[in-house]
Formats: structure tokens, sequence, C-alpha cells
């Protein structure tokens, strides 16, 4: 939350065909200033250089309250929530080639792995905490927060490069709670 009322929207582009959107607002609710907010939404959808299909939704609030002057109560939540389709390759093993394969020994037009990978992230968060000033010296500090996240994947992983110059790969699957 802020003392100074915001309210910010932008819009961008981050190659391919994705674009993003993202909004800021916040500020005092009330004339004193005790009570005030932030809020924070951001939406991205498109396609990358790489043809892979990149969606992400993140939402963001925050609301404190300033009892007295010492006092302060404070609630926060997110959610985030990720997409991707035709994910690549992680990270590359090339102990077997002996030697650091360079851009030219591959077509850069088109991803090295197969596009036919999927992964679905999706992260929840609450707080609240308390925070009491009883002195110049002295602070009194209490939080409780709860989180989850969930992943959903199945993508190619691990380009192996052998002496020859031909490659293979592993995939991987992953379902379930990552955190909660």
């Amino acid at each position: 939350p802020t003392a100074t009322p915001i309210a910010d929207y932008t819009v961008g582009y981050d190659g391919g065909s994705k674009f993003f959107n993202h909004l800021d607002l916040g500020g005092p609710i009330d004339k004193e200033g005790k009570l005030a907010y932030r809020f924070n939404a951001v939406y991205q959808d498109g396609d990358n250089v790489l043809d892979v299909r990149e969606q992400r939704a993140f939402f963001s609030g925050a609301l404190d309250w300033r009892a007295t002057d010492s006092f302060k109560i404070s609630i926060n939540g997110a959610h985030h929530d990720y997409w991707s389709d035709g994910d690549v390759a992680t990270w590359f093993n090339v102990a077997q080639a002996g030697r650091v394969p360079s851009a030219s020994d591959f077509d850069t037009h088109r991803p090295i792995l197969p596009n036919w990978g999927t992964s679905h992230d999706v992260y929840d968060l609450a707080g609240a905490n308390v925070q009491w000033d009883i002195d110049d010296n002295t602070t009194l500090r209490a939080a409780i927060n709860y989180n989850r996240a969930n992943r959903a994947s199945m993508a190619p992983n691990r380009l192996y490069l052998k002496a020859d110059g031909t490659y293979y790969y592993q995939a991987y699957s992953q379902e379930g709670p990552l955190s909660e």
C-alpha cells in the first residue's frame, strides 16, 4: 500500500506475438490515511520467437490499517497462473560430444526439440501481519502466511549432443503440488 495515490497502466511487447498489460493501483482509502491499498494485475499472452505459446495472469493485493501511529495490521494475497505450450529443452548435456557446440551447429529458426511440451503452474498465497512499535527501540511483529503451488507439465528436457553431431533428448512429466 502507498500513502500517495497511484494509477498506472502499461502495455508492452516481449517479441514474437507476445504482448502484456500491467495495472498498478494504490493509495489511501479514507481521508485520514489510516486505511490504504495496493492492487497489481498483469496479463500476458502470445507466442515467443520460438513459437512457444505463453499465457500468464498475475494478481496481487494488499491492505494496511494503521489503527494508531504505532500499530499497523496488513493483509495481502496473490495469484499467479502460468501456462505454456511448446516448451523446449531447459538444459544441454555436451559430455558425450566432447565439445561445446556453436550456434551454427543448429537451425536457429526452429526449436531443437519437439514442441509438444506443456506446462501449467498455479501459485496462490495469502498472509497477514501485525506490527506494533512499542517505543523507539522496541518493535513487536507477528505474521502468518499460506502458500500453495501446483504444477502439471510434460515436456522434452535434457538435450544430449553426441560426438557425431546427432542428439537425443529425454522427456519428463510432473503433476501435483509443489508446496502447501
